[in-house]
């Protein structure tokens, strides 16, 4: 198995200096504060997903803090909101995957 590539502050310095000299030069003139932010102009690092920092906190969150943050969210759903049940009422396929006649019916 090949070796991981690092990817530290002089992979992106020579990125950024090889393949694109104007963000580089922005970088020297202290047009970007830090090689990773200029690496985010240029393409080369994605922005942190907000999706991917949930996941991450949930992981590393206590049971009471998980507790917490689900009491949290649902305060937060608009209420009279329509939401499905937990278990439907019939089954609409048979045990061979084949569609009830009811439901073909309803369609």
């Amino acid at each position: 198995m090949p070796k991981l590539q690092k990817r530290d502050r002089d992979y992106f310095e020579r990125r950024l200096r090889d393949e694109f000299p104007t963000i580089s030069a922005g970088l020297k003139a202290g047009k970007y504060k830090t090689i990773n932010e200029a690496a985010k102009v240029a393409g080369l690092v994605n922005p942190a997903c907000p999706l991917n920092t949930l996941k991450s906190a949930w992981t590393k969150a206590s049971p009471t803090e998980r507790r917490e943050f689900l009491a949290w969210v649902s305060s937060r759903t608009a209420p009279g909101r329509k939401t499905l049940p937990k278990t439907p009422s019939k089954a609409m396929v048979n045990a061979d995957f084949y569609v009830m006649e009811w439901a073909k019916a309803e369609s």
